[in-house]
């Protein structure tokens, strides 16, 4: 097998490491020992140090197994970026539980739903949205709910402001089981000896996380501390500038990206507790908000899916900010148009930043990331090389024989991330999970892409949103690129709208800026296309929106813009 990538790397990047046997706690209790006296989080005006941090962690240990946590539980933490979701995180790990992270806006029924399918019988919720849910989410399963507040770990002015402001949409905490309030839940550590860290193999489950699947099916992906550390040991090479050692205490990073969200919590929260980068935590993403946050903290690495980038180019406290101090900016969780990269890039080096944007790819199935763009030879129009240990190939949809650089095809993945499968799903397990002919298991990705001749990855789709019309493959991504770049079209999507006989056809959501008149833009659009693509990838349909639909990590939600499609296919066929 060819490894083109490694000759990409930046000098300083290995192509290989050694990955530790031991668990998430382990390894940010060693971050601790080295940097006992560094801060490890921020939240609003208050920082815990690594020493404080591990204190709470260990506290909420001893706390857990006062009220009943046996190892292997499974505990749903369902709670947004705030203290109590690290602590408890890295708290139930100590115990050898399981860590069920969901949504923290989830409807009840969803909540439920999800921890009978994961046997959870322990809730994290917070406080406001306990209220919310009210008595809907009491159920003969769930033996335990503790809500949390925002307000904990504040500093005691913002704590007094806050609890005036958002009483009323909070309300009283209820008494009695399942109920216990989360600062109630710790006072059961008092006089407890600290409990002894659990031991566990390293490649047993952690962690569950829930994703489409590779097919766009929900599904619970269950990984290890062994694939969350192998991401983390991968680290030093991704934010390196230079062969020198990398010193992890001058970078901060700003945990805008939900802890539910596999990028969010294997990069933003583990991956910087592990190095002893500083991480500035922010429960709910405003514009407004995170500009304050962002011109304050003055983090030097940054994370971020493209909703995030355009609300950075709007945000008003930004104009005349000075962003400098950041030296790492990486996109990933969603595609990253050229139009938008380069007014983010243009935005940045106008706030005195002169960096660019470094794309990744990754998926659930692997945690996150494997692979993103060099330090130095940062590849436009490419999502980067493969990290340290992870193999690219790319296989035939017809055959699943490896293709050659420049071939379209399935995107294919291996290395020390991947998943150890879908609980309670082996059908779905084994479409995903294939072992090849070098006796390697590979995650068939479900996404079409290629290798360049250098081994950068050119991503291109996803397959399941490949519209065949008549037959012909139509690329929906290539129709928004094109789409994109007429005057007067803000944002676009194209998706699947059936038809009678050529079974699919491409229907156009269009978000148009407020001076375009949306007839001469329909022209314009349709002219376009005509002239630059298949006759197949013409649109059938163009609707215009006031905002595309988002899913709840902030993608564009294809499927919801399908259900819209498929009403106006029916009501086109009711007329006719």
């Amino acid at each position: 097998m060819q490894y083109p990538w490694r000759e990409s790397y930046d000098p300083w990047f290995p192509a290989h490491l050694q990955y530790p046997e031991h668990t998430m706690y382990e390894a940010v209790a060693d971050a601790a020992s080295r940097f006992e006296s560094e801060n490890a989080i921020t939240y609003f005006n208050l920082t815990l140090t690594y020493a404080e941090l591990m204190a709470e962690i260990d506290r909420a240990s001893k706390a857990l197994k006062a009220d009943g946590f046996m190892p292997k539980d499974v505990i749903t933490i369902c709670l947004p970026n705030i203290p109590q979701a690290v602590i408890l995180f890295y708290a139930v790990n100590r115990m050898g539980g399981i860590c069920n992270m969901m949504h923290p806006l989830s409807p009840a029924a969803e909540i439920v739903k999800n921890m009978k399918r994961t046997n959870s019988r322990v809730l994290f919720i917070l406080d406001a949205q306990r209220k919310k849910l009210g008595i809907d989410l009491e159920d003969n399963h769930i033996r335990r709910i503790v809500p949390c507040s925002a307000a904990t770990y504040m500093d005691r002015l913002t704590a007094t402001l806050f609890k005036l402001k958002y009483a009323r949409r909070i309300g009283r905490i209820p008494t009695g089981e399942p109920y216990l309030s989360f600062p109630d839940l710790l006072a059961k550590a008092d006089g407890q000896g600290y409990p002894q860290v659990y031991s566990r193999p390293v490649r047993s489950p952690a962690v569950y996380l829930h994703s489409g699947g590779t097919t766009g099916e929900p599904k619970t992906i269950v990984l290890s501390d062994y694939q969350f550390n192998a991401l983390a040991v991968q680290g030093p090479g991704i934010v390196g500038e230079s062969n020198a050692p990398v010193d992890m205490r001058r970078h901060s990073h700003i945990a805008i990206l939900p802890f539910f969200h596999g990028f969010g919590l294997a990069i933003g929260l583990h991956m910087m507790l592990s190095l002893g980068i500083r991480i500035v935590l922010v429960p709910k993403f405003t514009p407004g908000d995170f500009a304050h946050v962002v011109k304050k903290h003055r983090p030097t690495i940054l994370a971020g899916v493209p909703t995030l980038f355009t609300g950075m180019i709007r945000a008003k406290k930004l104009r005349k900010a000075d962003l400098s101090h950041l030296r790492h900016v990486f996109c990933g969780g969603d595609l990253l148009t050229p139009e938008l990269r380069r007014r983010f890039e243009t935005f940045l080096q106008a706030h005195g930043a002169d960096i660019r944007v470094r794309e990744g790819y990754g998926l659930t199935e692997t945690v996150t990331v494997n692979t993103v763009n060099p330090f130095l030879g940062n590849k436009e129009g490419t999502v980067g090389l493969a990290l340290s240990d992870m193999y690219l190939k790319i296989c035939s949809l017809e055959n699943g024989e490896p293709l050659p650089a420049g071939e379209h095809g399935e995107i294919c993945v291996t290395g020390p991330t991947v998943m150890l499968g879908y609980l309670n799903d082996s059908e779905a397990t084994k479409h995903t999970l294939r072992m090849h002919d070098d006796g390697l298991t590979w995650v068939h990705t479900g996404d079409l892409g290629y290798l360049d001749n250098e081994g950068y990855l050119v991503f291109l789709q996803r397959l399941k949103r490949i519209i065949k019309v008549s037959g012909v493959p139509v690329f929906p991504s290539e129709i928004e690129k094109l789409a994109e770049q007429i005057p007067g079209v803000k944002a676009v999507a194209a998706v699947s709208m059936p038809h009678p006989y050529k079974m699919e056809v491409v229907c156009l959501f269009v978000v148009k800026t407020a001076d375009a008149e949306a007839d001469a833009l329909t022209a314009a659009i349709q002219e376009r296309i005509e002239k630059e693509m298949l006759i197949y990838a013409k649109p059938a349909a163009i609707r215009y929106l006031d905002a595309l639909p988002e899913t709840l990590v902030g993608k564009v939600d294809v499927l919801e813009l399908e259900k819209k499609a498929r009403a106006i296919s029916q009501r086109g066929a009711s007329e006719g």
